[in-house]
């Protein structure tokens, strides 16, 4: 579906009688959205659309649709077993950010496929122990966060010309966030999150693209949004007591091990090109 289609349905009478005597829900939400739109834009539409024998739905009509559209298509849980936070679809809304760039370029350089290119990531933040006690939820603690977001680097056509950068790529802006989870920034965290949230659905990103509105783009993402304490969580060395060595904290506290001693077994060279290689990944 497209706005020039819908538009064209919308003109196409048969015996001077109008294709839909009211046009639905859903094609009225898409040409709403389309050609981006106020209000009262879309009362004026509305009014030029009678004398043509053609009714739109009301304003508030079509914008509760929109609103049960975005609740039912973009906004999750995240998992059951973990009540602490909220999610949305990686891939609508990487869509819906490249659709919206896409929207303000000259058509005459979109030439298709696109190339995306995107950067991902995720950090800890604590502690928030204000916000405890706004919270009713006993079983819920907000006193440590963990975000996780992507940005959209460049956007380059068939012909690779860059089309598009952010003018501040450094900026919090231009991030656009996925998940917010009420959770401590550990191992366990950090790999419920990347599991069920960013490897799926990246993976289906860079081998099926995206289908825009005009035509396709193809992705790659890159890690590299990570401090020094998550690369270490990501690439495994993070539950170790030092960098030289791989013991964790739980086996420092083991008497036989203390009586045995800790082998020095890595190299602080060793543990930084781990990390590396990790987030670039």
């Amino acid at each position: 579906m497209n706005s020039a289609n819908v538009c064209k349905e919308i003109l196409e009478k048969g015996n001077s009688s109008p294709i839909y005597p009211q046009l639905p829900l859903d094609k009225s939400a898409f040409l709403f959205d389309s050609l981006e739109i106020g209000k009262t834009k879309y009362l004026e539409l509305r009014r030029t659309l009678l004398s043509e024998d053609l009714k739109l739905p009301g304003y508030n009509s079509v914008a509760k649709h929109r609103a049960q559209i975005n609740l039912q298509d973009k906004v999750r849980i995240i998992h059951r077993e973990f009540p602490c936070g909220v999610g949305i679809s990686y891939t609508r809304l990487l869509t819906h950010t490249v659709e919206r760039i896409v929207s303000n370029l000259s058509p005459d350089n979109l030439v298709y496929p696109l190339k995306v290119r995107v950067s991902d990531g995720l950090d800890g933040s604590g502690c928030h122990r204000v916000y405890q006690q706004a919270i009713s939820n006993p079983d819920l603690s907000t006193k440590t966060f963990i975000l996780f977001g992507f940005k959209v680097n460049s956007i380059i056509n068939a012909k690779d010309h860059i089309l598009w950068k952010p003018h501040h790529p450094n900026s919090p802006f231009c991030t656009r966030p996925v998940a917010l989870l009420a959770l401590p920034e550990n191992e366990e965290s950090v790999k419920f999150l990347m599991d069920s949230l960013r490897n799926n659905e990246t993976s289906t990103i860079e081998e099926s693209g995206l289908c825009l509105h005009n035509g396709n783009a193809e992705v790659k993402i890159i890690r590299s949004h990570f401090d020094t304490k998550m690369a270490k969580i990501l690439s495994g060395a993070g539950g170790a007591n030092c960098q030289m060595c791989t013991a964790t904290f739980q086996q420092i506290h083991d008497i036989s091990i203390v009586q045995n001693g800790f082998p020095i077994n890595r190299t602080i060279r060793d543990a930084r090109d781990a990390q590396w290689a990790f987030c670039w990944k």
